[in-house]
């Protein structure tokens, strides 16, 4: 729980997260290179893990009371376990850098423990213990390795030369790839969409939908997934994302007549989708073209025809749901006026087109793209009154963006030991042998196995991080069994965001529930109909690589038909309804047509083709009928 402090210790927390913005602006900007301050990777992350700490355990104490007058003496111990071997590493990274064999012994305990321990905490404060016993495990195998027997032995690692493998190394390790990703593109793409919440962008987007949407059937949900689906896209954090516009959405869904369950699980699976919407995809997509070398925009573009399956699969059921349950749309006096919605913020689009721009066209690194982007923002909204980022609105932005970024930036810290012992062990190469080889060679059963994995393995740390662990552990083995690199890391992406909306984990289900009142159940199994593409289009793009954009133009057309009115047979078979309430038969029958559809083979696709056509020709006809009486 999040603490918020009386007094001077107020101004102090909102001092700690300027602090942690400012110093990843100055150098991520290269205004500390103009101005002579010359950092190289490791002390610059190390910097950054020094202000990371601190405005952890301000925002997380031990006592929790949700106002306090002070932090206590226990977090001012953690937080100078983790700062003083930071500054250890600040100071003398140059010379553990050019003779690392100094580094052992005394030094890696006195300075590695320390820091692992205060991350350790600062994790379990933010996020719950499971990636706290994910993290210890994967740092004691190494040196209990030998002791394990079976697929998973090995030889061990002494405690020295592991400490500091994980502490200086840039590509695995605490301070390695994964919070290099976090303290640059990270936190800029963060502050990049507080600014544009705090300029007011969000309430823009979400009347230039509410004008365009708001008057058709339903009208209410559809504008909760687009507008969710857009701050999706930006932020690495679903449960964040379903607090930050579910606060808006959920009501004005119940407001209109839909279930509080179904309100609740509309706002889930519509922020979750937002991790899957390109151009930015919750940030994932600049670590993937990192860790696989395929280009960005590659990726972005690839990523498109999924994420339409995924929202016309979402935007059927909520659909059908007003439909069956008699919800109209709003009145057009209820709604803002288009023209005046984008007359009075047409602006807010000139950042994004101009982020997509350096992004795609001019392929700029990430984080400058997202620094440009804040300074078109603060551009085009100086001849705004109400949009005008003023010193208050600057200083919300930047407290808002820091308080956010600690978790993403504390985890991805703790990836980095799951990752270094992956590498160092070769792990990974074994847990892929043993899910291929129990999956006989089926390719199918190796997906499902590592589907499951991946469930379980996913929890609220972020989509990038979720990526991460993902990658590491399960991604070598599809991989190795010959299927392409992009697919394979779509489909652990897509696979570890199911853990969001799925039992028993289901965190943004958690969250949505707190605000739409619902039970946790309910609103989760709702959850899992609504986002059923989450689960089926993964296997798509496996067997159908087209809907990548992998093949030729034909494919690609053949594929997203197919595709496309497989899911909405789907989509109609779990929702029960179509023009009108399915029969058993008709639910059947619409669900196993649009299978057949999905199925990568023409016979099939041809069967599925008749079943649905078949089935529409006698479900219009019994509306017809029923409309007559």
């Amino acid at each position: 729980m999040v603490t918020d402090y009386k007094g001077k210790w107020r101004y102090v927390v909102d001092g700690a997260a300027i602090l942690v913005a400012l110093y990843h602006i100055f150098f991520i900007s290269g205004l500390a290179d103009f101005l002579g301050v010359h950092l190289f990777l490791l002390r610059y992350r190390a910097g950054s893990i020094v202000t990371v700490i601190i405005l952890v355990y301000f925002m997380y104490p031990a006592q929790k009371k949700a106002v306090r007058t002070s932090p206590g003496r226990l977090d001012f111990l953690f937080m100078v376990m983790g700062i003083a071997p930071c500054i250890y590493l600040f100071i003398f990274s140059e010379q553990m850098i050019a003779n690392d064999q100094m580094f052992y012994f005394v030094p890696a305990v006195l300075t590695f423990i320390p820091l692992m321990i205060a991350l350790l905490e600062a994790a379990r404060r933010i996020t719950g213990i499971a990636i706290v016993v994910i993290a210890l495990v994967f740092f004691l195998y190494p040196m209990f390795q030998s002791h394990i027997p079976g697929l998973l032995g090995g030889r061990s690692f002494d405690f020295a030369p592991i400490s500091s493998l994980l502490l200086i190394d840039l590509n695995l390790g605490i301070l390695g790839v994964a919070y290099g990703a976090a303290s640059s593109i990270i936190i800029i793409f963060i502050l990049f969409s507080n600014f544009l919440i705090t300029s007011g962008a969000s309430h823009f987007f979400l009347n230039l939908a509410l004008s365009i949407i708001g008057t058709v059937r339903g009208g209410a949900a559809k504008v909760a997934v687009i507008a969710s689906s857009f701050f999706g896209t930006l932020s690495g954090s679903v449960s964040a994302n379903v607090a930050a516009t579910g606060s808006i959405t959920i009501p004005m869904m119940k407001s209109i007549g839909y279930k509080p369950s179904f309100a609740g699980a509309v706002e889930a699976v519509s922020s979750n989708g937002g991790q899957l919407v390109p151009p930015i995809m919750g940030l994932v997509t600049f670590v993937m073209a990192d860790v696989t070398g395929i280009p960005y925009w590659k990726i972005a573009v690839a990523s498109i025809l999924p994420a339409v399956l995924y929202y016309v699969g979402l935007f059927v059921q909520v659909d059908m749901e007003a439909a069956k349950t008699g919800i109209k749309g709003l009145s057009r006096d209820q709604l803002p006026s288009f023209r005046e919605t984008m007359k009075g913020g047409w602006f807010y689009l000139i950042p994004l087109a101009g982020l997509v721009v350096c992004l795609i066209v001019l392929k700029y690194q990430p984080e400058v793209s997202g620094l440009y982007a804040i300074v078109t923002l603060f551009v085009v909204t100086l001849f705004t009154k109400d949009g005008r980022l003023g010193p208050k609105k600057i200083i919300k932005a930047l407290v808002d963006g820091a308080r956010a970024f600690v978790m993403p930036a504390t985890v991805c810290a703790l990836l980095g030991i799951i990752i270094g012992s992956v590498m160092q062990t070769g792990v990974g190469v074994k847990i892929s042998s043993f899910l291929i080889e129990i999956s006989g060679g089926s390719i199918l059963i190796l997906l499902l196995l590592t589907a499951f994995v991946c469930y379980i393995l996913g929890g609220e740390m972020g989509s990038i991080a979720l990526y991460i662990m993902m990658v590491a552990l399960t991604a070598p083995a599809l991989l190795k069994a010959g299927i392409d690199t992009m697919p394979a890391h779509l489909f652990v992406l897509w696979y570890g965001l199911t853990s969001f909306i799925t039992p028993p984990v289901c965190i943004a289900i958690y969250v949505a529930c707190s605000i739409s009142g619902s039970g946790t159940w309910e609103t989760a199994f709702t959850a899992m109909r609504l986002g059923i593409a989450t689960y089926i289009v993964p296997f798509m793009f496996i067997y159908r690589p087209a809907l990548l954009l992998i093949g030729s133009a034909g494919e690609v057309v053949t594929a997203m038909a197919a595709c496309l009115l497989g899911v909405i047979g789907i989509a109609a078979g779990v929702s029960g309804y179509f023009l009108m309430r399915l029969n058993w038969i008709e639910i059947v029958a619409f669900f196993c047509g649009g299978i057949l559809l999905i199925a990568p083979f023409l016979s099939s696709n041809l069967v599925g083709v008749l079943v649905l056509t078949g089935t529409g020709l006698m479900h219009f006809s019994r509306w017809k009928r029923a409309k007559r009486l």
